[in-house]
């Protein structure tokens, strides 16, 4: 009676002792996670905002706003003096560009900030407008040029109208007079080019005509890489090869939008909500492991000790971690490589040694594989990640089910009464 009361408190003990396993491994993921998703006040995030405030950032490039300016008095009355004065009152109307043309050359640089490589590049756009004054007065042309955002430095600034370049001071975010008198139905073209840097996105702020509909408009994006994505693959667009990268060509007439246009680099810091995702899910990899770990040693008669449990689940665990942050320093392909190597290094030096190389490389090993690497592939998929897992959950059932099923679970080594009969203890 003693035994069996002993047999049963043992095996309770044990299940007791694989949940804080799990139970502790699954906190630390759940920290890491939160940890990744908190971009701005990780170091990761430090370094990026240090560099953005030294480099620029990412490029929102704000089209130029032109108006037409008439100043005219009006008399009010005014009590304090009791007398009427002359007011002065000025009347806009905006004036919406008939096309637009972006020509904008892209040069990569790839600047690194510490170990950290920043997807930083420098710009040259001519972005070119052509006006007609469809309306019923004849008055000053004002312009109001936008920064730029997130644009630290901005250079080679320069205006040309009708191909003439403007030789006078110009003002930037205020007002200025661009041309003297804009007749009725009269057309000029503007030219507004100049020089910046920024970091993993430029893109050109076309939904601001948003409430209108543009007859044409024309962009050419030059880049001196083939490594970055559209950001609107909506827009209807051709890519052309070129000797140094490629060129986006995107053309459209009679049309309005309420989306930006431009392109963005492949970058650390884009992977880092998919491997936020991963993380979060990644307790499920540590259960999973630390069971099939279980099972396989009942059905084949091996008696783990129960720190080797623990052992078991930090290899887990620390492939994860090992993710979450080397992927700071390198793209997403060479931190799975790397974490997978390193826990790699942490399987071979650990699991032969408490079991036979049998039972370790042909039964353990493709298990240790699945539920890593395989794994955390699926958490690149832009869509069927679910699906996707649940596949992968599917299998690795299925191919536990089946020895479990031909096994005799009453000579399961954590069933046995007698010592004697259990399995080789390691």
């Amino acid at each position: 009676m003693k035994k069996k009361f002993y047999s049963i408190v043992k095996i309770i003990f044990i299940f007791i002792w694989l949940f804080i396993i799990m139970l502790s491994g699954s906190i630390i993921l759940g920290i890491t996670s939160s940890r990744v998703g908190q971009h701005k006040s990780s170091a990761f995030g430090k370094a990026y905002k240090s560099f953005e405030k030294s480099w620029g950032g990412e490029i929102n490039l704000i089209p130029a706003n032109f108006f037409l300016e008439k100043k005219y008095y009006i008399e009010e009355y005014n009590s304090e003096i009791k007398k009427y004065e002359k007011k002065a009152k000025i009347d806009n109307i905006e004036i919406i560009p008939n096309s637009i043309q972006i020509n904008s050359n892209i040069n990569l640089l790839k600047k690194k900030y510490g170990l950290i490589n920043f997807n930083s590049f420098i710009v040259n756009t001519n972005n070119e407008y052509i006006l007609i004054n469809n309306t019923d007065r004849s008055e000053k042309l004002m312009i109001n040029i936008k920064r730029p955002e997130n644009a630290n430095i901005i250079y080679d600034f320069l205006i040309f109208i009708n191909d003439k370049k403007i030789n006078s001071n110009f003002n930037i975010d205020k007002p200025f007079l661009l041309f003297p008198k804009f007749k009725k139905t009269q057309r000029i073209k503007i030219n507004i080019q100049y020089t910046l840097k920024g970091l993993d996105v430029i893109k050109y702020n076309l939904k601001a005509f948003n409430k209108y509909v543009l007859s044409s408009f024309n962009a050419i994006f030059t880049i001196n890489t083939s490594k970055y994505k559209i950001l609107r693959f909506g827009f209807p667009h051709e890519i052309k090869k070129t000797e140094n990268g490629e060129q986006l060509i995107i053309n459209m007439e009679n049309f309005t939008t309420t989306q930006d246009i431009g392109i963005t680099f492949i970058s650390q810091i884009n992977y880092l909500n998919q491997i936020q995702k991963l993380i979060e899910n990644s307790p499920i990899s540590l259960i999973m492991f630390i069971l099939i770990v279980f099972v396989l040693s009942q059905i084949k008669n091996i008696r783990f000790n129960l720190f080797h449990y623990l052992f078991i689940g930090i290899i887990n665990v620390f492939y994860f971690l090992f993710i979450a942050y080397i992927i700071r320093f390198f793209n997403i392909f060479i931190t799975y490589s790397f974490a997978f190597i390193l826990t790699s290094i942490m399987y071979l030096v650990y699991i032969p040694n408490i079991t036979n190389k049998n039972f370790a490389f042909k039964l353990l090993a493709p298990y240790h594989l699945t539920l890593t690497v395989i794994f955390s592939l699926i958490f690149l998929l832009p869509i069927y990640r679910g699906i996707s897992l649940i596949i992968l959950l599917f299998i690795i059932f299925i191919s536990i089910m089946i020895p479990i099923g031909k096994s005799n679970i009453s000579k399961w080594p954590i069933l046995l009464k007698n010592d004697k009969e259990k399995g080789k203890s390691y």
